[in-house]
């Protein structure tokens, strides 16, 4: 079973939609959703990264942000989808 980490900034709407909208489709995989800010909902961490066989992530900034936390290794697994932030939450991204 494949799975796989969905990443946007917040984890308030972009990973969070993206994984269910994924677990909805009922394909055999395991799907999470993580931000990459302190203040994220779930924040990502080292367990899921390494538990991930793919991580799809919204933005190149993501990526980068994989790349400098956990290395290399990790950011081979990334995938930007590129999806950008199309409204603001408060002053946070989501």
């Amino acid at each position: 079973m494949k799975k796989v980490l969905m990443v946007c900034t917040g984890n308030m709407d972009r990973s969070s939609t993206a994984a269910m909208l994924l677990a909805e489709m009922c394909a055999p995989m395991w799907v999470m959703s993580a931000g990459t800010e302190p203040w994220a909902k779930n924040q990502i961490t080292l367990e899921l990264a390494e538990e991930a066989d793919i991580i799809c992530v919204m933005e190149d900034a993501h990526q980068r942000l994989i790349r400098k936390r956990f290395g290399e290794a990790y950011a081979a697994k990334v995938i930007v989808l590129d999806i950008r932030q199309l409204c603001m939450l408060g002053s946070r991204a989501g």
